[in-house]
């Protein structure tokens, strides 16, 4: 790592994803997607081993992704 102007830059990906000033975040893995792919059992597998595995040093977060109706004309619609 090195420093510039006070300012540390990280030069391999051990610095980036440092447990202490990461986190992992999971985004929108719905079941409507996950079913399609051809490698779901693997693919569940391997993220359940991430997840659990980061959890104990590392936050984590989950994000899923609903859509707005398709005849809003306002935000506030979307979210009360």
């Amino acid at each position: 790592m090195k420093t510039f102007n006070g300012v540390d830059i990280y030069e391999n990906l051990k610095e980036i994803v440092e447990p202490s000033r990461s986190c992992l975040v999971v985004w929108d893995v719905q079941q409507g997607l996950v079913n399609s792919i051809f490698n779901r059992e693997a693919f569940l597998a391997s993220l359940k081993t991430l997840v659990e595995g980061l959890r104990a040093g590392c936050p984590s977060c989950t994000h899923s992704l609903h859509p707005c109706p398709k005849r809003t004309s306002r935000v506030g619609a979307c979210f009360p």
